[in-house]
């Protein structure tokens, strides 16, 4: 059973949101580097630009994941919920989310790009010309938003997905008094995390994982609901 539809497009646009996100603000720092390229000159405020843009950029392909994880359960479940209050939840989640992940993504990257900085200044000593330094700064740099862009596409569409499901889940237990039970779902080749948690209760996983996947980086697990009575049946 697929957790969302079109999940692979989902992951794509929300990569390629994080891509543009990065080289809107990627030639700054470059310039900023300064010669001999030393990270510490690249401006607060530069960082801070690219925290924001990745958090603005992002935003709108969290809330659109985090809705249809909210759609498919209400479509199994037969119980729709209230538009204002789904939508409204969906912001709350994506505002705070894409915050959380502009701070990761741009302190990985600050961590990652520090050791090409301080490789381009041993270059630099060997001989290596400033215009050499700075296309291999260029290269290093793209690389690097574009790995975390293409891991950011799977581990945010997870967890947007997985918190639209366990949002529905609050509304429909506290709208409806009847009791469910959250499901793990792991694909046939997921990882040693994940895998011992296919078909899993809730009770299983909620100490470690408490709104459900994503358990790791690039996690495509999902979640499926149970009425708490009928999985005591099972």
């Amino acid at each position: 059973m697929p957790d969302i539809p079109d999940r692979p497009q989902k992951e794509e646009t929300l990569e390629t949101v994080l891509r543009q996100a990065f080289g809107s603000t990627r030639q700054r720092i470059i310039q900023e580097l300064g010669a001999p390229p030393t990270l510490a000159n690249v401006s607060d405020s530069t960082w801070d630009q690219l925290r924001q843009t990745v958090a603005e950029d992002s935003k709108r392909a969290i809330i659109v994941v985090f809705l249809l994880g909210m759609r498919r359960i209400a479509t199994e479940q037969h119980f729709m919920t209230n538009a204002e209050v789904a939508g409204r939840r969906a912001a709350e989640y994506a505002e705070a989310r894409s915050r959380r992940l502009a701070d990761g993504m741009v302190r990985t990257f600050q961590d990652r790009f520090r050791g090409h900085v301080q490789e381009a200044k041993r270059r630099l000593d060997g001989g290596a010309t400033m215009a050499e330094v700075e296309a291999d700064l260029k290269r290093a740099a793209e690389e690097i938003a574009a790995e975390q862009a293409r891991n950011g596409g799977v581990t945010e569409t997870t967890d947007a997905n997985s918190a639209g499901e366990m949002d529905w889940k609050d509304i429909y237990e506290g709208e409806t008094g009847v009791a469910l039970v959250a499901v793990w779902n792991a694909e046939p080749d997921a990882c040693e995390v994940c895998l011992p948690l296919d078909g899993q209760p809730e009770e299983v996983w909620r100490e470690e994982f408490p709104r459900g996947p994503t358990a790791h980086p690039r996690c495509r697990c999902w979640l499926t609901f149970v009425p708490a009575e009928e999985f005591a049946e099972l």
